[in-house]
C-alpha cells in the first residue's frame, strides 16, 4: 500500500478526494476564521484552470523569471536540483532525523515552493515596491479581514499566551512589534520551516529558511531576535 506522504496525484484528483471528506467546512463563510491549507490548494487549482497551465509554469512566467528569483520554483521531489538542502525533523536538543518523504503534490499551492532567503527578500521588495500589484490591490491585501458581523477576523484567530492579537488579510498576517507594523507569513512542511516578515514603515525585511522543523527547532525564535535587533529594540 502506498504511504499517504508518497501519493502523487493531479490537482483534480486531490480535489475529488477533498469533495469526499466527511466534513468540507468548519463554519459558514464569514462567521469565523481558521487557517486552511486546503483552501490555498484549491486556489492553486483555480489559477491552473483559468490560466490553462500548470501552477509551476504560471508562477515562473508571471513572477519568478521577471523578478529574477532564480532559486525559486514549485518543487518536485523527483527532480535533481543542485544545492537543494535535505530536510530534517527535530526530536530534541541536538537530535535530528531525516524528514519523511513528502510528495509535493500534497501541499501544492499551500506550501510546495522551494526558494532562498535572498529570493524571498526580492519578492517582498517587489510586492511592497509596486512591481507585483497596483497600490489599491496591495492595500486590500494587507487590510485586516472582517466577519459578516463587522468584527475584525482577528477576534477569531487563536493566539498564544501573552501574544498580541494579530489580524489576517489576503494571505498575509498583520501584527505589531512594540508599535512597529509587521506584515508577513510563516510556513512549514516536514523537514522545512520559513518566515518572511516586512516592516513597511522601516523598510526592513526579515527572511529566514531552515531545513529543519520540530519542537524548539525552526525559524520563529530566530526571526523574532533578528527583528528586534533590526528595529533597535532590546532583546527579550
Amino acid at each position: 500500500m502506498e504511504r499517504a506522504g508518497t501519493l502523487n496525484l493531479t490537482t483534480d484528483q486531490w480535489v475529488q478526494r477533498f469533495a469526499k471528506m466527511p466534513k468540507t467546512q468548519d463554519f459558514e463563510p464569514g462567521t469565523s476564521w481558521h487557517y486552511s491549507n486546503t483552501a490555498y490548494f484549491v486556489l492553486g487549482g483555480v489559477i491552473e484552470k483559468v490560466a490553462g497551465k500548470p501552477l509551476a509554469t504560471v508562477f515562473e512566467e508571471r513572477f519568478f523569471a521577471p523578478l529574477g528569483m532564480r532559486h525559486t520554483a514549485l518543487d518536485d521531489e523527483k527532480a535533481i536540483v543542485p544545492g537543494r538542502a535535505a530536510g530534517y525533523d527535530g526530536e530534541g536538543p541536538g537530535k535530528f532525523k531525516n524528514a519523511s518523504m513528502l510528495s509535493m503534490t500534497i501541499p501544492g499551492a499551500a506550501g510546495s515552493m522551494r526558494s532562498s532567503a535572498t529570493d524571498l527578500a526580492k519578492w517582498n521588495a517587489a510586492l511592497f515596491g509596486g512591481s507585483v500589484l497596483e497600490p489599491a490591490s496591495l492595500q486590500a491585501m494587507i487590510a485586516p479581514g472582517r466577519l459578516n458581523n463587522g468584527e475584525l477576523s482577528g477576534t477569531a484567530i487563536p493566539k498564544g499566551d501573552g501574544a498580541e492579537r494579530g489580524e489576517y488579510g489576503y494571505g498575509l498576517g498583520i501584527s505589531k512589534v512594540e508599535g512597529h507594523t509587521r506584515i508577513g507569513h510563516g510556513g512549514g512542511i516536514p523537514g522545512f520551516n520559513s518566515s518572511l516578515q516586512e516592516f513597511p514603515d522601516e523598510h526592513i525585511t526579515v527572511a529566514i529558511i531552515a531545513n529543519s522543523i520540530g519542537k524548539d527547532v525552526g525559524v520563529a525564535k530566530i526571526a523574532r531576535r533578528i527583528e528586534r535587533i533590526a528595529l533597535g529594540l532590546p532583546a527579550q
